[in-house]
C-alpha cells in the first residue's frame, strides 16, 4: 500500500509570513494538534503543540504580563516552526513511513511531492492504523 492510497489531501495550513496567534486560530477552529507550514505551496515545516507551549495564557495574570502575552502572539511562525520532521511522498510505501514516524517521534508527517516540494497531504500514525484495520475486513 502507498502513502497517497491513505493520505489525507489538501490539509488546512498556516503560511510561513504568519503569527503564532494565526496558527492557535486554526487549530482551534479545525480542531487540530498541529499544522504544516508553508511558503506558498512548498512544504516549510511544522507547528505543533509542543512548539506552542511558551504561548499558553498565563493564568493570575497582572497586567504587563497580559500585555506581553498579547505581544508574544505576534511572534512569527517563521520562529517556532519544525524543520527536523522527514517528509515523505505519495509514491513510498507504509512500511518505510511507518518505520520514519515511529524513528521521529512524530504522529504526523507531511506528504510533499517528489519533484516540486509542494505540500499534497499529510499521513498520520492513525491513517495507518486504519488502513491496516481495513485488512482485517476482507
Amino acid at each position: 500500500m502507498k502513502v497517497e492510497e491513505i493520505m489525507t489531501p489538501a490539509p488546512v495550513t498556516a503560511e510561513i509570513r504568519g503569527t503564532v496567534a494565526e496558527v492557535i486560530e486554526k487549530l482551534l477552529e479545525y480542531d487540530l494538534s498541529c499544522i504544516p507550514v508553508v511558503s506558498g505551496n512548498e512544504y516549510v515545516g511544522m507547528v505543533t503543540e509542543k512548539e506552542l507551549r511558551p504561548f499558553a495564557f498565563p493564568l493570575r495574570s497582572q497586567p504587563d504580563e497580559v500585555r506581553d502575552y498579547r505581544k508574544s502572539l505576534l511572534t512569527k511562525i517563521s520562529e517556532i516552526v519544525r524543520t527536523d520532521l522527514p517528509v515523505v511522498h505519495p509514491e513510498m510505501e507504509l512500511v518505510a513511513v511507518l518505520d520514519l514516524l515511529v524513528d521521529s517521534g512524530a504522529g504526523i508527517l507531511a506528504v510533499v511531492d517528489s519533484e516540486t516540494e509542494a505540500l499534497c497531504g499529510i499521513v498520520t500514525l492513525r491513517d495507518i492504523v486504519k488502513s491496516v484495520r481495513t485488512l482485517f475486513d476482507d
